[in-house]
């Protein structure tokens, strides 16, 4: 048998069925008719169809002779549909919390020592029980060592408010509610402490437009 011509590869491998058993010689036309689709599946691991290697091609042809042209369909090149999963990393989103915006993280207040603070920095979280303008406010955490008589003053020029919690977050506790001064005038704030307890104070306006710079000072007598 002699070389087979270029692009004449399909009718060579005919040829090849054709040189089988006699048992397979029936199987000849329907076997040219089914292998090339199973050949087409062995170009996807083999290469390139004129360069397939004789082991691909001897597998195909011998399945086909030995099976009949069922074995070809069996190994035709389907119809695939794919079904993809895609991966995606879990997004991860980042609150920045203001100090003493919230009862997440309020500001700490330590007795004996005054701090400064702009009301306008933060936002409404409410208001207490003397006054309930929908005006920003900061909270302060306030740790008592000895039991006392609690002193909280706060210095504005516009009207402030101050109240105070046992539990931060929980206007039940609220002991205490200081809104008695005009503006422009001390706010002072008095109540007895026990030691080793936390309280928090809010500062806070007393009507809508009442916001703005300040100074808060404690004492414990």
């Amino acid at each position: 048998m002699g070389k087979p011509r270029t692009g004449g590869l399909a009718a060579f491998l005919c040829m090849l069925v054709a040189a089988a058993p006699s048992g397979a010689v029936s199987r000849r036309k329907e076997c040219a008719t089914a292998c090339p689709p199973a050949i087409a599946v062995c170009t996807s691991a083999c290469g390139d169809f004129g360069v397939l290697e004789a082991s691909c091609r001897r597998a195909v042809l011998k399945g086909c002779r030995r099976e009949g042209a069922a074995y070809c369909v069996a190994r035709a090149v389907p119809t695939t549909s794919y079904t993809v999963t895609t991966t995606t990393r879990p997004t991860t989103t980042t609150t920045t919390l203001v100090p003493g915006d919230s009862c997440v993280t309020p500001l700490p207040l330590v007795v004996g020592t005054t701090v400064t603070g702009d009301t306008s920095a933060y936002t409404d979280s409410g208001g207490g029980f003397c006054a309930q303008a929908s005006t920003p406010d900061v909270v302060y955490a306030i740790s008592i060592m000895e039991a006392g008589t609690l002193f909280v003053t706060l210095s504005s020029a516009w009207d402030g408010v101050l109240y105070f919690r046992g539990t931060c977050d929980d206007p039940d506790t609220e002991f205490a509610c200081a809104n008695n001064q005009p503006a422009g005038v001390d706010e002072v704030l008095a109540i007895g402490v026990d030691a080793s307890s936390t309280y928090y104070v809010y500062v806070d306006g007393a009507q809508d437009g009442d916001f703005g710079s300040f100074t808060l000072n404690a004492q414990v007598q």
